[in-house]
């Protein structure tokens, strides 16, 4: 029987007909194709000019490539900020009688809440996007040195705590308040050395307080107080970043309030004498470690001679 040797027509697909070798098709020669590697074979490729193969240009975002200090000025609009009302006043302006009655009426009850009121060098906060510092790590960097560098921070240092009070304005123009644990908020965190201004309230309650929130009296809540301001100047000097440049504090003394007979015979009681003001400006010594702060505003409980070898001591170049 002989070998079928018909190849069928152009029409039949049901043949299977030798398919022309294209021109363009590259054979590796028998020598070289025992030793082509896969890494010889990508670094081939890799060296073809083609526009896939090419490395994609890195291009800087325009808002990037704008002076440092024009992108701070752009910022300031942005981020949160901090203002110091320099006399006690309302959030809620007087209303007009010649307007809407029931407008009149509901801003003057705005008025009277204490929400809407401060007292003079009250900080508030007016809110802005904190999202920036979530865009890339360059715009987190200079964000969050404008944030923590720029703004006032209250801090109100008791027996057993040292709390910062944040107090921002709402649209409604109140200005509502709550404190955090400041140590536990930014102790561990590296926004803790960005801090450049602090505002910072000692506070010193009389011995009948004393022993009722604390259940310490005499000299114990002045030691207290002493170590709760060391545990703070640490907490500032071991933070990685510059010195502070604005410190004010205010050293509050309860003892000056006590305007009671009963509670002042409490108090002698539980103490042979009241606490005289070389006791209680003695919480501050541990401030002595701050160095190098350029400006040093104090003002409370406390005698103008220690007032100025203290700032003296701050001030002093480290």
């Amino acid at each position: 029987m002989s070998v079928l040797t018909d190849t069928g027509h152009h029409n039949c697909r049901d043949y299977y007909l030798p398919l022309p070798r294209p021109a363009t098709t590259h054979t590796i020669p028998p020598a070289l194709s025992m030793t082509q590697t896969a890494a010889q074979t990508l670094r081939l490729h890799a060296t073809q000019k083609s526009p896939l193969n090419q490395r994609p240009n890195k291009v800087t975002f325009p808002f990037l490539r704008l002076p440092c200090e024009l992108r701070r000025k752009i910022y300031s609009y942005l981020l949160p900020y901090t203002e110091t009302k320099s006399s006690s006043g309302s959030l809620i302006p007087t209303p007009k009688t010649s307007g809407n009655a029931a407008s009149t009426a509901h801003k003057i009850h705005l008025a009277s809440l204490p929400s809407a009121k401060y007292t003079a060098n009250t900080t508030l906060w007016h809110r802005g996007q904190t999202s920036l510092l979530a865009v890339n790590k360059q715009l987190h960097t200079e964000c969050a040195e404008l944030l923590y560098g720029e703004n006032n921070f209250v801090l109100w240092l008791s027996y057993d705590v040292i709390q910062f009070r944040f107090r921002w304005v709402l649209a409604s123009g109140l200005a509502p308040s709550c404190a955090y644990d400041f140590l536990t908020l930014l102790g561990s965190t590296p926004y803790l050395g960005l801090i450049r201004r602090v505002v910072l309230t000692v506070d010193v309650v009389d011995e009948y307080t004393g022993m009722i929130k604390f259940n310490v009296g005499g000299s114990g809540l002045v030691y207290g107080l002493k170590l709760q301001v060391k545990k703070l100047v640490r907490a500032l000097r071991e933070a990685d970043g510059e010195a502070i440049r604005k410190l004010t504090v205010r050293l509050q003394n309860g003892s000056d309030g006590v305007a009671d007979g009963e509670k002042k015979i409490i108090s002698r009681s539980r103490d042979n004498a009241i606490r005289n003001l070389e006791d209680v400006q003695g919480v501050l010594a541990p401030l002595r470690e701050l160095k190098g702060v350029r400006e040093v505003t104090m003002c409370g409980a406390i005698t103008d001679a220690y007032k100025e070898d203290l700032k003296k001591s701050i001030m002093a170049t480290p």
